[in-house]
């Protein structure tokens, strides 16, 4: 089994603070040529900021501090000695924070790192090993209906190309809101945008 055939998803769970943004109003308003102090289209810009986020996120890079949960139900035959290797497709990299099964019968057990499982930081993606010959799951290879890994990702810093990324698409649909439902811009701004979300590290999701 290749990794493209896993039947797997990568869910984001969560964000380590959901109500920030991650770029200041006042720096997508100097784009937009807003005076600072006119608050009057704040939540507007926020929907924006919020949405052309998602646009980079969707690219490959995401710039917020976050959770996410993969589950699969198969492990795939790529192999590193005893490790079933998975790989995690998240950038910047992710953090394992658990690796678990669940049954057939729905009760879940958490996996040792080391003993069950190891982490390959070095490689990108980063990879999960899982170790089908440790006690805790060749016992019950026959039982097992879907893995799950916790995943935790630190973001430090947004970087400056997504920074006015935002500020870019939030000004363009503060000027056209019409082009705002289908997410699309003009030409020249797709230039733009789509210039400074290519200079960033690219990486598709699992």
């Amino acid at each position: 089994m290749l990794w493209s055939d896993i039947k797997s998803s990568l869910i984001k769970t969560s964000y380590a603070n959901a109500s920030a943004l991650p770029v200041t109003l006042d720096f997508v308003k100097e784009h937009a040529r807003i005076a600072t102090d006119i608050e009057d289209y704040d939540a507007l810009l926020t929907t924006y900021i919020y949405a052309a986020e998602q646009l980079i996120e969707d690219a490959g890079t995401l710039l917020r501090s976050q959770s996410w949960r993969l589950t699969f139900q198969d492990l795939p035959e790529i192999m590193s000695g005893d490790f079933n290797l998975v790989p995690i497709h998240l950038h910047p990299r992710p953090n394992v924070t658990e690796v678990r099964y669940r049954k057939v019968d729905r009760t879940e057990v958490v996996l040792t790192e080391d003993l069950d499982y190891r982490i390959y930081t070095s490689f990108d993606p980063v990879l999960l090993g899982v170790n089908c010959q440790s006690t805790n799951i060749s016992n019950v290879s026959e039982e097992i209906d879907a893995w799950e890994v916790d995943i935790s990702l630190t973001v430090a810093d947004v970087p400056h190309n997504a920074a006015l990324a935002i500020a870019v698409a939030s000004a363009y649909w503060f000027r056209n809101p019409e082009a705002f439902a289908t997410k699309q811009f003009d030409n020249s701004t797709s230039i733009a945008f789509d210039g400074l979300v290519n200079s960033l590290a690219r990486r598709m999701y699992s």
